[in-house]
């Protein structure tokens, strides 16, 4: 007869306690149900609530999940539309929590409390970035960086007193908009990724720029590769508002993250350099950067919107395109000056700046 033997904590307790479990249930409407459950949550010692809705025939097929709080900021579904991510903001009197979570269905697959590695989500549209890789496996959002994370914070004694520009008045907490890299390891037991199989990195350039640069609206377009708006300070040191004010000096960068491999072992919320490549002219003002895939799920075009620097503050919009095979970059939808029965209005106007609508009605 064998011996028992330790071979380490059990973690079936934790999966059957989170596993979710219907508390009420009614139809809104003709053959649509909606259905309350509670899930235990180990790591924050809460109960969360999530909702269900089925449409049709009640089978996994037919259904939708949200998480109704007010403690969720953003949240986004991935591209199989098998996963959501929340960024979640959890106060308690005085003090504020945040934490990234991916849910998979009901699950939590991964939940990272990310407090101590930098400030406040931004989740405004002028510099919002929620975005899956196609993997489903890395996630990017932007969010304020800490003083402390600056690269000549312990340089200087006094950096809290140094002068940082914002992104205007409704925005006067926002200075420094920063790109966050969230990168998590499915565990094949089908349980939440331990803290070691996560990563948390800040995106910065490898070549500092002349002119200081702020990036947001980023968005994957393969595993290393995502495309970012970035917005620059003035010659003279200045960082302009943002919000509907489409002069701005900005541009789309194109940003490589380094290979996984060289990733591992770095320490969370560390500061990672990039290599990037500015796509847009500087006379031009160009955001909100949207990739589309051919049939085999590679990317084949980029598209922004794009205005010219300084003149009226919301000037006539143009669309612009990148083929990201030639490299060749194009106006399709450019101002009308004049119109004439050959060239009439094209009907472009200002749009949400987290969609982008081309002709044939599919979103970007």
């Amino acid at each position: 007869m064998s011996l028992l033997q330790h071979t380490g904590p059990s973690t079936l307790y934790t999966e059957l306690a989170e596993l979710p479990l219907p508390v009420s249930a009614e139809f809104i409407g003709g053959d649509v149900a909606r259905i309350t459950y509670s899930v235990r949550d180990h790591e924050r010692n809460t109960i969360r609530s999530l909702t269900k809705t089925f449409t049709g025939w009640i089978t996994s097929e037919h259904h939708t999940a949200s998480h109704d709080s007010s403690e969720i900021k953003a949240f986004a579904t991935s591209p199989s539309k098998s996963r959501q991510a929340i960024l979640r903001e959890v106060s308690n009197g005085t003090n504020t929590k945040r934490f990234v979570e991916i849910w998979a269905g009901t699950q939590i697959e991964a939940s990272l409390d990310v407090t101590k590695y930098h400030d406040a989500f931004h989740t405004d549209n002028f510099t919002f970035s929620l975005s899956f890789s196609p993997s489903e496996t890395s996630l990017l959002y932007t969010a304020e960086a800490t003083i402390n994370s600056d690269d000549n914070a312990s340089d200087d004694p006094y950096p809290k007193f140094i002068y940082t520009p914002h992104f205007g008045e409704p925005s006067r907490t926002k200075k420094r908009s920063t790109i966050f890299l969230f990168r998590w390891k499915r565990s094949t037991a089908f349980t939440r990724a331990a803290k070691e199989d996560m990563l948390l990195v800040a995106l910065s350039l490898a070549q500092p720029t002349q002119i200081p640069v702020l990036f947001g609206q980023a968005t994957f377009a393969t595993e290393d590769v995502i495309y970012a708006s970035g917005h620059e300070h003035t010659k003279d040191g200045r960082l302009l508002g943002v919000k509907w004010c489409f002069n701005r000096p900005m541009g789309i960068w194109e940003i490589k993250i380094p290979e996984s491999a060289t990733l591992q072992g770095t320490p969370l919320g560390a500061k990672i350099s990039c290599n990037a490549l500015k796509l847009t002219p500087s006379e031009r003002s160009c955001r909100s950067p949207r990739v589309l895939y051919n049939d085999i799920q590679i990317p084949t075009k980029l598209f922004w919107f794009s205005n010219p620097v300084g003149g009226p503050h919301a000037s006539c919009v143009s669309l612009e395109s990148r083929d990201l095979t030639t490299g060749a970059n194009k106006v399709l939808v450019d101002v009308v000056m004049e119109p004439t029965p050959e060239n009439d209005f094209p009907e472009s106007r200002e749009a949400d700046p987290r969609m982008i609508m081309v002709d044939d009605g599919n979103e970007l």
